[in-house]
């Protein structure tokens, strides 16, 4: 409730209205969201990657000085398949962001997921010394006990791999992870998304000790299509973060409460498995 009560005291000093009735995480939050371009270490030493920061801004475009308030938890996410750049999941930045969650996506490039978990690991130890680096425009803005990590399909696999660490992460978000097993003795809190294509996700969540979550969403693919199903899955996750590291209450109707009980029933959601 203080994170939530935070997040809203920085959205009116930024001039954003607070959310009438309980808070949705199907619809931005009430801050302003700033991204910007940053060149990230890679785990192999001088090469850099391709990188979007989203972060809470003091108004609502690029290169934004930060919101008032913090520090916020931080998610690094991973693209699926090849990842050249970092297009293609601004959405999930954004929502993430509006609500109080800084995101860092990066273009990883054509590794196999156990090649790409120490780049996320790399990415995640640059985000924890930069925070303390006087100058830097998000200087302290960053809660570096909650780190996240988060990726589609290759890029969710790397993200489990990555989280293997329990020590360096606090969770683990994934939407359609490609990976047959979870690695020995994972403990790690982890969301399972993704789309009935995703044949793998019923043992990765056996194989998980509590708290775990699977989300199935009905009508969509492995990449997260239609667009209608892919809005479903934002936010899903989003309602994930929120419920578990921003403390909003209102969230935890969808992942484990009511609206997700009548998504399943209404057929929103094929499969839905919560054991907290």
């Amino acid at each position: 409730m203080r994170t939530l009560l935070a997040v809203l005291a920085v959205a009116l000093a930024c001039g954003a209205e607070e959310p009438a009735g309980p808070r949705d995480p199907s619809k931005a939050g009430p801050l302003p969201v700033a991204s910007r371009k940053v060149a990230v270490p890679d785990d192999k030493p001088g090469a850099t990657l391709e990188g979007v920061l989203f972060y809470p801004g003091a108004e609502a475009k690029d290169e934004a000085k930060p919101a008032d308030g913090g520090p916020w938890p931080v998610c690094v996410f991973s693209p699926g398949g090849p990842a050249p750049t970092c297009a293609g999941y601004d959405d999930f930045g954004k929502r993430f962001a509006s609500w109080g969650v800084v995101t860092l996506v990066v273009a990883f490039g054509d590794r196999q997921a156990a090649q790409r978990a120490p780049q996320m690991a790399a990415a995640r130890d640059w985000l924890a010394k930069r925070n303390e680096d006087k100058g830097w425009f998000l200087q302290g803005k960053l809660d570096t006990n909650v780190f996240i990590s988060a990726g589609h399909s290759r890029g969710g696999a790397a993200a489990i791999l990555a989280a293997a660490d329990a020590k360096k992460w606090a969770g683990c978000l994934t939407i359609g992870a490609a990976l047959r097993e979870l690695p020995r003795g994972y403990s790690t809190p982890t969301l399972l998304l993704g789309s009935p294509e995703d044949a793998t996700l019923p043992s990765l969540y056996d194989g998980q000790k509590k708290p775990r979550w699977l989300l199935v969403v009905k009508g969509m693919d492995h990449f997260m299509n239609p667009a209608s199903t892919r809005a479903t899955t934002v936010a899903y996750a989003t309602a994930w973060l929120g419920a578990r590291f921003l403390k909003i209450d209102e969230f935890k109707a969808w992942t484990s409460g009511e609206r997700g009980r009548r998504d399943s029933e209404d057929g929103v959601l094929a499969d839905r498995r919560v054991d907290e």
